[in-house]
């Protein structure tokens, strides 16, 4: 894979979040179209759109957050970015699992909500500065 990605005109920091992209978008089109399939349940009350919003919500910031880590300072600190925010979820279900941490169904929609803009813009921030990155010659 390596001798390809060589071989390629394009800079292995737009490959990887070319793929990272793709996977990520595919999984935004795949809920969007779920949506309207949701009898009436909306963000607020929860039911498969409140799922949705849980599940794609920390995927957009922590790849969002792993896209710019990855663009600016490399790949270790990119991944190591995302899989801390990753952490930081979880850590935060397991506190609003346990009672430790309350939050009303509109608070949680207006954090998700916040993860989904911090995210999307992230995605933007990245895919903006690969566009202005000077790549070397193809030889």
């Amino acid at each position: 894979m390596a001798e390809l990605e060589r071989a390629c005109p394009a800079h292995p920091v737009e490959l990887a979040l070319s793929r990272l992209l793709l996977v990520v978008g595919f999984d935004l089109a795949l809920a969007l179209l779920l949506l309207p399939w949701n009898t009436g349940a909306s963000l607020v009350s929860g039911g498969d759109a409140g799922l949705i919003l849980d599940w794609l919500a920390p995927l957009l910031l922590s790849s969002g957050v792993s896209a710019v880590g990855t663009q600016r300072y490399g790949v270790m600190a990119g991944t190591l970015g995302g899989l801390s925010l990753w952490g930081v979820y979880v850590g935060l279900h397991v506190l609003v699992d346990q009672g430790a941490l309350a939050l009303s169904v509109h608070q949680g929609v207006i954090v998700w909500g916040l993860f989904l803009i911090v995210g999307l813009v992230c995605f933007v921030v990245a895919l903006r500065q690969v566009g202005r990155m000077v790549l070397p010659e193809a030889l």
